[in-house]
């Protein structure tokens, strides 16, 4: 990567179709982070380019990595970047599938999604790495719902990136009853998703919050929490943070 000039910040802003994706990476033994920026010029009809840049809190400077030429019609899916295994990973749309996008050294990999039986298709998704593994959230319904005004999911899973980072494992189905309460609280439209010490959390608009603990496999809700906040960045840089 090179040190961002004037004419690579000018060049992100250019397209008026710019959407962006965040992330933020913590380094323990020294203390410090980097803070990742993708810029993505979508025009609908033309091949897109994606920017990729770096802060870097050790030295005060950003980075920008070479642009990315993308197949046309392809799009973020949500707005976040991970850091996992020394590499960055990010959801993308391509022509109604979604697919994933591993960044290292200035070159993009595509990463295969969790394979499902037909009809069933991944109609939406979110990324978390929680104690130190990958893992995908995906709402699962039949291929037919991609013509669905609304694509709601009709059951969720859970999968983890194996350590080789080319093959998923099914982790777990959310229990029907479960899956009903959360459709009635938690809008997949806007939920997000987060993991710490071995639990992952999914919030909608409302202060309801769904967990599920990677290590007893339960299921639990935590019900009217007013003091979390919608689209907050929780971010705890201490040696001891464990995601």
């Amino acid at each position: 990567m090179e040190k961002v000039a004037p004419s690579c910040r000018d060049r992100s802003m250019v397209c008026d179709d710019t959407v962006q994706a965040f992330g933020l990476k913590y380094i323990a033994v020294s203390g410090t982070y980097e803070f990742f920026l993708l810029n993505h010029c979508a025009p609908k009809s033309l091949a897109s380019e994606a920017i990729l840049m770096t802060y870097s809190s050790a030295s005060s400077q950003w980075f920008c990595g070479l642009p990315l030429i993308m197949p046309v019609g392809c799009k973020l899916h949500n707005d976040t970047i991970l850091s996992w295994n020394s590499r960055l990973y990010s959801l993308w749309m391509r022509k109604g599938i979604i697919v994933i996008f591993a960044f290292l050294r200035d070159t993009w990999t595509e990463v295969e999604v969790p394979t499902l039986e037909y009809p069933l298709t991944l109609l939406k998704a979110f990324l978390m790495v929680v104690s130190g593994s990958l893992y995908m959230v995906g709402g699962v319904g039949p291929v037919w719902h991609h013509n669905n005004y609304q694509e709601q999911p009709t059951t969720i899973r859970i999968w983890k990136l194996l350590a080789l980072g080319d093959e998923w494992e099914e982790v777990t189905t959310m229990p029907f009853l479960v899956f009903r309460e959360f459709e009635q609280c938690i809008d997949f439209d806007f939920v997000q998703c987060w993991g710490k010490n071995g639990v992952m959390y999914m919030k909608g608009l409302l202060m309801d919050i769904l967990m599920f603990d990677l290590r007893t496999n339960e299921w639990k809700w935590l019900k009217k929490l007013s003091t979390v906040y919608c689209f907050s960045l929780i971010f705890e840089p201490s040696l001891s943070a464990m995601a």
